[in-house]
């Protein structure tokens, strides 16, 4: 419970009048940039938003313009903006956000002498583009609100920048940056607020006077410039900027051409006029809508025209004729000369005409053909050199004879796996690059030294034989600058097998130069995802857990603003659901995303490139790099035989070289391979030609008779995932018995290492010796499973099953071990181990399941969970040990996910099970029993779950004793359902004995010590010890930190977020605000908005906005917050009825009364219901209702309400809790307002000299009782 204020200051003394705050100017101040030309409506509605916000005195438009000194001035000569203003003022800057340094000069001086906020044309996303040092920054104003400058302001969320850059904060000027929404506007305005002073979080520019420049690089290539926008600009924007690289930019061709471009509109304009790309643009007076403003930087518009559609460069030339014409002389017939050049003719140029007439000549140049006459004659008449046309191919393009050099491994110096070097990119140069020139035809020299990515993760080893694919490479570079590109094989080659995944390898070690990171990522599960993304996490230093639900959140936003890397590539391998995978993209973000899937729904989400079998030449010519003297005319009949599917191809060509087998031996050998298929398998499981299975067929059998043991090893890794298999996961333990053919290799170094060489060899899996690993395709995995006979299978099966059991650490709770448990689980999934009987087996995939709960996937954690015990029933009996064990570990994975109901069947029906089979007394019994009595504080039965919890704990003290680790649990849990019931001294007590005893068994300083002392600080507050428990718990939430080393830890943040309601209570309300944000913001990073955590955060945030006097922001959260818990638990659960009664105090606050005494008395009668009458809970609702009644002028029905209070809390409570005292205040009032003033008198004195004693003067429920004010009761939900 909490007894707080409502918001607004304390009345003035007698004879003191109240000040009237003086309300500022606001000016909307337009940048001279020529882009705000086609903000017109946009800025019209913005300036009638300010408006609206009805904050200030008055509202005018300005527009800044250079003076021919160089200063910024006001145009038509009124009021010099940059001088002080007097009287206060609010200054709104537009921008298409790009700000010359004379105008962040002036930003500075006006943040220092009133309000200022900069209002960006520009969505958020394209901010980062514009060379701005922006930031979330939260302020906390004044009262009265001052300058900008002088309000105080930290960096808020996850600070991503450099020690370096944040040093400099002290000397820098946070100004705020804002869209133009009516949205953002409002939250700014909350700076104007004096009677809320609550701190107010926004994106922020740093500015510094003396410029804060960044060192200045190498000016970027023309063709570098283009690449670059082109990965940062939105699609719309990039064929924008292509179509006015065919035309003169003025006014009004550019909003032509904008609006006849598809989907386009004033963002996409923007996005091109402020890029790079283009020159500053001229600002001052212009005369008309035809002059120049704009100029490509040199060598961008040729770059632009050479990646343009020639049709649409020559509709440009049609829609700027258009246009112009009438005004100017020199686009009159511009169509008719780029369409037939040979016609173009060109009378006396004069000097107006040139800038038309240097455009039509890049356009010409870019057409080619015909048009390069025409630009010949252009020249000479204009005196201008014909431009460069700008290179559409590659500089390199690799060959067969440069692959060996190519392929060569230079060791990075940011990446521990040194990747190969490759060629260029196709007509996209990098300035810190390597091109690779041929001095002759058998050298490949280096100019420079080549760059690397910074980092680079798990990305598989190039293919020394990867053969042909030019088009798709180029194809796949140009739709990657598009967007997310998505690599899916076409419809009639089903499972794969046609290179998907080598042609994305291939393209990155080709373009690994255009990158800073590169991180491939097997996405056929959830799960791998987020093992992938956490592990990026790492590599990338963020501050942060390695658990997944903190990791791979924080990862997403470092990708999306780009920090500590912009130009980044993520590789989704393998992508199945789209819904499963796409969460896991950035939101945004300046770098590129490649997906691999067999899936063709992705079409309807990314770019999409199919990927069909080879032709025909790539076939032959793949054959021959294996055997140079393979006929043509042989290499064709066999490709022809083999489909051109590349993996069928790769494989026979293997195995010919290996054998020495001429092309007729090998076909006829291929026609009696043909399979017989599999008369149990479904059609849909047979998924690949049968001239597919005959290739492999040919190899397998014939490893059948040279080496038995390494074909044993292929069929014992069929079973596995088509991911890594790991030699150290094949050699250990060596105990294992797993087939006769195979346990002698199995225990044998060598001969084991002898096997994986002769596996790649034959292309029956790709070997990779930086990992030493082995990976399978999943079709020849198919072809295996299927060839064997039911009773090798399931050997097989069973073998690949105790081998994963064998590597089990048996240590799912240490961190240490989770890559192990991550290498483990595809292989688990793909083998179907949660069916084996084997009670090792069974532990591994219970271990498994804990460390994916440990590791933040709690949701795979019950999947993998249910999968097990669903198999576990179906199989046999669900009295077996191992069946009552999942079952618990299920039930606890329901009620982690937030199934309820779930949780609470299965729990219940795995009680009973236990007492028939096991009694009432074992431990394991004990554990269900407290797992059922968590289910009835979820279902708001906390008498039963009372019960329950005193059972646990007085039947493992007399089995255990009090010490034993099992029976602290126990008296921890015990506590907590006091607390709910109300019986917090036995909790206090219970708390303390406990925690002497952890602290005796693990000492202070230990994770298990920290629950129990929040507990403790829990208890001192419901008894009313507000100052001992805040001070307390701040020690409790600074050892949580020390200990627990991460602030997104879930204890860390549990504590803290009872430490935000203690602020609170000790009076700290702004402190108290802030935090319970941060907790806030990070429940949702860790666990989304619909958790319990967050939910309740929510909740706490809601209470602390209110009594800061933000109601709107209360009301909002308050709201939002019952419809959660009423989702969570119910209608009338306890949490729920209470979370009503904070939000109707809001609601009361803002005047609504009749809305908030209807809710109070929902909440009131539903707390009654599941409660005792004299219960913490229901007291605080009745003092809150009582309080509705007092405001609608019905003193009497308030007066009963709080006598009936009053004495509850004088009894159950003492007379000095602090509730106590806020009752007995509103008593007083109550009797005042029946006319019973010398009762008032008498009571109302007393309860204020206590509340001075107890909370001291200073505290605001003390300076609130003395002014007068009704108290309210915050119900802050205790945990269950």
């Amino acid at each position: 419970m909490m007894d707080e204020p409502p918001p607004g200051v304390a009345p003035p003394a007698p004879g003191q009048p109240a000040s009237s705050p003086i309300r500022p100017a606001a000016f909307v101040v337009l940048d001279d940039d020529p882009a705000l030309e086609f903000w017109s409506t946009e800025i019209d509605e913005l300036e009638q938003s300010v408006r609206d916000l009805n904050v200030f005195s008055s509202v005018e438009k300005r527009s800044l313009a250079f003076t021919p000194g160089g200063r910024l001035a006001t145009p038509d000569g009124s009021e010099d903006l940059s001088a002080p203003g007097s009287p206060p003022r609010a200054i709104f800057l537009v921008t298409p956000g790009r700000l010359l340094p004379p105008l962040r000069q002036l930003i500075i001086g006006w943040a220092h002498d009133g309000l200022t906020a900069i209002v960006n044309l520009l969505p958020q996303q394209h901010w980062r583009d514009r060379d701005l040092r922006i930031t979330d920054a939260t302020w906390t104003p004044g009262d009265p609100p001052g300058p900008t400058a002088a309000t105080p302001w930290h960096v808020s969320g996850l600070d991503l920048r450099s020690a370096e850059e944040k040093q400099r904060d002290s000397t820098r000027t946070a100004v705020p940056i804002l869209e133009r929404g009516r949205e953002w506007l409002t939250q700014w305005a909350r700076l104007l607020d004096r009677s809320a002073r609550s701190p107010v979080t926004t994106p922020a520019l740093l500015l510094s006077s003396d410029g804060d420049t960044r060192p200045a690089g190498r000016p970027l290539s023309a063709a570098m410039l283009v690449a670059r926008f082109r990965t940062t600009a939105s699609p719309q924007a990039f064929a924008l900027a292509t179509r006015l690289a065919a035309a003169p930019l003025n006014v009004r061709a550019m909003r032509a051409l904008q609006r006849t471009a598809l989907r386009s509109g004033p963002v996409h304009l923007t996005e091109v006029l402020t890029s790079n790309l283009l020159l500053p643009p001229k600002h001052g007076r212009r005369d008309s809508d035809t002059d120049i403003v704009y100029e490509f930087v040199y060598g961008v518009r040729e770059q632009l025209l050479s990646l343009a559609y020639r049709d649409r460069t020559i509709e440009v030339q049609h829609v700027v004729e258009h246009e112009l014409e009438r005004d100017v002389e020199a686009v009159r017939n511009l169509t008719l000369r780029v369409r037939e050049p040979r016609r173009a003719a060109y009378q006396t140029v004069n000097h107006a005409a040139l800038p038309y007439l240097k455009v039509e000549l890049a356009v010409h140049v870019a057409l080619g053909g015909p048009n390069l006459n025409a630009a010949q004659q252009l020249s000479r008449k204009i005196g201008s050199p014909v431009p460069m046309q700008a290179r559409r191919t590659p500089l390199v393009l690799p060959s067969s004879r440069m692959e060996s050099v190519m392929s060569e491994t230079i060791p990075s110096q940011g990446s521990p796996n040194p990747i190969g070097t490759a060629g260029q990119s196709y007509g996209h140069e990098r300035e810190d690059s390597t091109v690779p020139t041929i001095t002759d035809g058998s050298r490949t020299t280096q100019r420079r030294d080549i760059r690397l990515p910074a980092v680079v993760g798990n990305l598989p080893m190039r293919n020394p034989t990867f053969t042909g694919r030019r088009d798709l490479l180029d194809a796949l570079h140009q739709r990657l600058r598009a967007g997310t590109t998505a690599v899916l094989p076409e419809a009639l080659h089903g499972a794969g097998g046609v290179g998907k995944s080598q042609l994305v390898i291939e393209y990155v070690y080709l373009h690994q130069q255009d990158f800073d990171l590169i991180w491939w990522i097997p996405a056929e599960r959830p799960a791998q995802i987020q093992n992938s993304l956490t592990e990026l996490a790492g590599r990338l230093n963020l501050p942060v857990q390695s658990t997944a639900n903190t990791a791979v959140p924080a990862v997403l936003e470092a990708l999306r603003v780009g920090r500590p890397f912009l130009n980044w590539l993520l590789v989704f391998d393998n992508a199945e659901d789209p819904e499963d995978v796409e969460r896991f993209f950035p939101k945004g973000g300046p770098g590129s995303i490649v997906v691999t899937s067999r899936n063709a729904s992705w079409g309807g989400i990314a770019n999409t490139l199919a990927v069909d079998v080879f032709d025909r030449q790539e076939s032959i010519e793949l054959m021959r790099r294996r055997d140079p003297r393979l006929a043509i005319s042989d290499a064709d009949r066999l490709a022809e035989r083999l489909g051109d599917l590349p993996l069928a191809i790769e494989a026979a060509a293997a195995w010919r070289s290996e054998m020495k087998m001429t092309a007729d031996e090998y076909l006829s050998q291929l026609e009696r391979s043909q399979p017989e298929l599999d008369e149990d398998a479904a059609v849909s499981e047979q998924d690949y030609p049968e001239h597919v299975a005959a290739v492999w067929n040919i190899s397998l059998s014939g490893l059948r008779d040279l080496e038995p043991s390494t074909l044993r090893l292929l069929q014992l890794c069929a079973f596995f995932a088509p991911e890594p298999i790991g030699k150290v996961l094949l050699s250990k333990p060596r105990s294992l018995r797993i087939h006769p053919d195979l346990d002698p290799l199995m225990r044998n170094t060598a001969g084991l290492n002898q096997a994986i060489g002769t596996i790649g060899k034959l292309a029956l899996a790709r070997i990779d010796y930086r990992t030493n690993s082995l990976q399978m395709h999943r079709l020849v995995q198919r072809v295996l499973i299927h060839q064997m006979d039911p009773e090798t299978r399931e050997a097989m099966r069973h073998g690949a099953h105790v081998l994963l059991a064998g590597n089990d650490p048996d240590q799912p709770d240490d961190s240490l071990h989770w890559g192990r448990y991550a290498e483990l689980y595809p292989h688990i999934i793909a083998s179907r181990a949660e069916r084996c009987r084997d009670e090792l087996v069974r532990d591994t995939i219970l271990n498994e399941s804990r460390y994916l709960w440990r590791w933040g996937d709690h949701a795979e954690a019950r999947n993998l969970a249910q999968r097990a015990y669903d198999a576990l029933i179906e199989m046999g009996d669900e009295t077996h040990p191992d069946s009552l064990r999942m079952a618990h570990w299920l039930g606890s994975m329901h009620f982690v996910n937030g199934s309820y109901a779930e949780a609470a069947a299965l729990n219940a029906r795995t009680l009973e099970l236990y007492r028939q089979n096991l009694g009432d007394d074992q431990e394991e019994t004990l554990n269900v029993i407290g797992a059922v009595a968590a289910d009835h504080r979820v279902a708001g039965d906390f008498a039963g779950a009372l019960e329950l919890s005193l059972t646990v704990y007085e039947r493992s003290n007399a089995k255990f004793g009090e010490s034993w680790p099992f029976t602290l649990r126990a008296a921890h849990n015990l506590a907590v359902s006091m607390r709910l019931s109300g019986l917090f001294g036995r909790a206090l007590q219970l708390d303390e004995n406990t925690y002497a005893r952890l602290v005796q068994i693990y000492g202070t300083d230990h994770s298990e010590s920290i629950p129990t002392a929040g507990g403790i600080n829990l208890d001192r507050r419901e008894l009313g010890d507000y100052v001992a428990a805040h001070r307390n718990q701040e020690t409790v939430v600074a050892d949580a930190r020390r200990v627990l080393k991460f602030e997104d830890h879930p204890d860390v943040l549990r504590q803290s977020h009872f430490l935000a309601s203690f602020r609170r209570k000790a009076g700290q309300l702004t402190a108290a605000l802030e935090l319970s944000s941060e907790v806030l913001r990070r429940y949702r990073s860790r666990y989304g908005d619909n958790s319990p955590e967050t939910v309740l955060a929510l909740l706490t945030v809601s209470i602390d906005q209110r009594v800061t006097g933000d109601l709107a922001a209360a009301r909002e959260a308050g709201e939002a917050a019952v419809a959660g818990l009423r989702e969570l638990y119910g209608e009338t659960h306890p949490h729920t009825a209470g979370a009503k009664s904070d939000l109707a105090v809001t609601l009361r606050l803002l005047g609504q009364y009749d809305a908030a005494r209807a809710l109070d008395e929902q909440a009131l009668q539903e707390l009654k219901e599941r409660l005792t009458n004299s219960h913490a809970l229901v007291i605080s609702a009745r003092i809150n209702l009582a309080s509705d009644l007092y405001e609608l002028g019905d003193f009497e029905g308030a007066q009963k309400l709080d006598t009936e209070s009053f004495a509850q809390c004088v009894d159950l409570l003492g007379v000095g809790h602090p509730t106590t005292l806020a009752c007995g205040v509103n008593l007083a009032m109550d009797l005042r307002g029946l006319g019973r003033d010398s009762e008032a008198s008498s009571l109302f004195s007393e309860m204020i000299e206590k509340f001075r004693a107890g909370l001291g003067e200073d505290h605001p429920a003390t300076a609130a009782a003395a002014a007068g004010v009704r108290a309210n009761c915050d119900i802050d939900p205790l945990p269950l």
